[in-house]
């Protein structure tokens, strides 16, 4: 096992039509969703061995999405099928540009139900890095939870991958957020979050000093993300910036979780940080060419070949 990742499964219901409010759209189309499941797809996507850790509803939704995982060649024996609670949807306005809205139904869902014991540390020592989310720490037990598998990578040498992923919804307050988002990214040794994200976590609305806050924290790398303007790199040595690639975006749903798994890739190979932040750029980039989030992401081959095309 390469890379587990832990935390939020659920079913994207994306709008039919494309820049219309959700109360005007008349039909929806379904796909798998969550950023831990988008990111692990992405990564098997790229000849990376992947599972995942979650719980789904004992229903139709929850079927399609374990099915959806095995059919990608990834390992479901972790995630759990809960008969209390139904699978969770994810209504998503589609837009070219710009913000998209989401409204959940069915929260708090099956996967904010992982309990502790439902954590293996023989599972998770197997892997090289342990990715999740900010949203599994949102309630407990699956706060209880993740915080769990975090200290069982830490223990066993895993690489621990978080992604901010703020959704106010999800808490009880800002203030409670803020307070366990300080004891996760403690645990972190890579953190990814768009610079919104990073100046409410990190307390200050300046990248370069909210990034070296979180490092102070105890994470070796931030990543923050920029969207269109591309991303930066932090550690304690070094600063560096990765320009987007320029494309025609379509859909820009997924680009977050496909440069996170991009970046992930580079780890895995060796590469250095430049690398790593060129070829997530480039995952991102064929991501928003596309429709949808873990349905879009591309192979290596077609990575390698977009690539090359710039290269030229």
């Amino acid at each position: 096992m390469d890379v587990i990742g832990l935390g939020r499964f659920v079913v994207d219901m994306f709008a039919g039509e494309w820049d219309r409010p959700i109360r005007e759209v008349d039909s929806f189309l379904k796909y798998p969703g969550g950023a831990p499941a988008n990111v692990v797809v992405a990564l098997a996507r790229l000849g990376v061995r992947t599972g995942l850790i979650s719980r789904v509803g004992n229903d139709e939704f929850g079927i399609y999405l374990v099915d959806f995982l095995r059919k990608e060649g990834i390992d479901t024996t972790h995630v759990g099928f809960d008969s209390e609670r139904r699978t969770s949807l994810s209504f998503c306005g589609t837009a070219r540009f710009g913000d998209f809205p989401f409204f959940q139904y069915g929260e708090p869902g099956p996967n904010l139900r992982l309990r502790p014991a439902d954590i293996s540390e023989g599972y998770i020592k197997k892997a090289r890095i342990l990715f999740t989310s900010g949203t599994i720490f949102s309630a407990s037990p699956s706060r209880e939870a993740g915080l769990t598998a975090l200290s069982c990578a830490r223990k066993n040498q895993v690489i621990t991958a978080f992604d901010i992923n703020y959704r106010e919804g999800f808490w009880e307050s800002r203030d409670v957020a803020r307070v366990h988002y300080k004891l996760i990214l403690g645990l972190s040794d890579v953190v990814f979050g768009t610079n919104a994200e990073l100046g409410y976590v990190g307390g200050n609305e300046d990248v370069d000093r909210a990034a070296a806050g979180i490092l102070e924290l105890g994470a070796k790398m931030v990543c923050v993300k920029f969207g269109e303007r591309g991303s930066r790199i932090f550690t304690q040595s070094e600063t560096i910036d990765i320009p987007a690639f320029q494309v025609e975006p379509f859909d820009c749903s997924g680009a977050g979780d496909s440069y996170n798994a991009g970046f992930l890739y580079g780890p895995l190979k060796g590469w250095n940080l430049r690398r790593c932040g060129e070829f997530a750029s480039a995952v991102s980039a064929i991501v928003v060419t596309r429709r949808g989030a873990s349905v879009a992401t591309p192979t290596l081959a077609e990575v390698e070949a977009f690539l090359n095309s710039y290269r030229r």
